[in-house]
């Protein structure tokens, strides 16, 4: 496997890997059709468990409803991180 190959937008396979962050605080812009298709393209030939593939995918383009699946996540990673800020740090990270 060519560990330098390099991807779209001139950065090296591992380069992208390592520099990938969630992103919390989006661009209120719209997303061209065009860019969801192939985003969704991607994402469908990702690696999954038995090459089962049985996606489910939302594109929720009104803000509305956007703000209010907002508000769902919120609460529930709160949730999340009340539930786990206690505990240790997993063996594997401690190698």
């Amino acid at each position: 496997m060519d560990t330098d190959h390099i991807v779209d937008g001139g950065i090296t396979l591992f380069e992208a890997m390592y520099s990938a962050r969630a992103m919390r605080w989006l661009k209120p812009d719209p997303v061209p059709p065009q860019l969801i298709r192939r985003i969704l393209d991607a994402a469908i030939q990702a690696p999954n468990a038995g090459n089962r593939q049985n996606w489910l995918f939302m594109v929720v383009q009104d803000a509305e409803q956007r703000r209010r699946i907002g508000a769902i996540y919120y609460k529930v990673s709160q949730w999340v991180l009340q539930r786990y800020q206690h505990q240790g740090r997993p063996a594997y990270q401690e190698l």
